[in-house]
């Protein structure tokens, strides 16, 4: 219920900016375009909920945070995820993502193997307001706000005990993107950040007792970047820090 409740909240804080801004958009028509996710393919024919509504690609990550185990602080969780994923985009403003791969997770309580992890993803463009006359440089720029949730299962043998665990992520990021007409680098540059919830429980089942996991850190601070190449190809970076720096990397084909 808890979890349900924070990623509720994420959402609904999203829509109230989402619908200021609407209301303060008619003072600043001369300056930009505000435009909401629709049914509707956005007009530049662009990946980001265009007309690709189909999207395949795979991703790795390290994830670092410092985690309880039997009321130990403190105990350093790594998890370094290799996964594929299959997007699909119902409404052009909304991504339901599911993946799965190997996950290989160090406790430093002895050799582990590397296991099955799923997940499961929500993504939701609320908002995209386009600065027609922006202050540096002559290509307009175009400022957004995301929402996201994610859920990831996945488990672990070996070391002091297997492993079952569950983690819920949540994140509203404001992104800055740019449609560059004269660098043939990418034909689109996102650089995204904001805040972030990542909750993870899980047991460890001991040869002799069973100990809960829980995160020690749950607010943090989520940020990347996206270059999309072609009309139909993207790779990404991001951070996470939630009490322990995270990155990881992606590629993305949309089709």
């Amino acid at each position: 219920m808890k979890i349900i409740t924070m990623l509720s909240a994420v959402i609904v804080s999203a829509i109230a900016i989402s619908s200021y801004a609407a209301t303060e958009s008619g003072a600043m028509a001369t300056q930009g375009y505000l435009s909401y996710g629709s049914s509707t393919a956005p007009k530049d024919g662009d990946y980001f909920g265009g007309p690709h509504r189909w999207s395949f690609g795979a991703f790795m990550d390290h994830d670092l945070r410092p985690v309880t185990i039997a009321g130990q602080k403190d105990t350093s969780w790594q998890n370094d995820r290799v996964m594929a994923f299959v997007g699909y985009d119902p409404l052009s403003w909304m991504t339901v993502q599911v993946g799965a791969g190997s996950s290989t997770l160090n406790l430093d309580d002895g050799s582990r193997d590397g296991k099955t992890e799923w997940q499961l993803a929500l993504r939701l463009r609320l908002m995209e307001y386009m600065i027609v006359d922006p202050p540096v440089g002559d290509d307009p720029y175009y400022l957004g706000i995301e929402a996201m949730g994610r859920y990831d299962h996945g488990q672990s043998e070996g070391g002091l005990g297997n492993i079952d665990w569950n983690q819920y992520d949540a994140a509203l990021t404001v992104h800055l993107s740019t449609r560059p007409e004269q660098v043939m680098i990418a034909d689109k540059i996102d650089i995204y950040a904001g805040p972030g919830v990542s909750m993870l429980n899980g047991t460890r089942k001991g040869f002799i007792s069973s100990s809960d996991i829980s995160a020690d850190q749950v607010i943090g601070f989520v940020g990347g970047l996206v270059l999309t190449l072609g009309s139909n190809f993207s790779i990404g970076l991001n951070l996470a820090d939630f009490g322990g720096m995270s990155y990881g990397g992606e590629i993305v084909f949309h089709f």
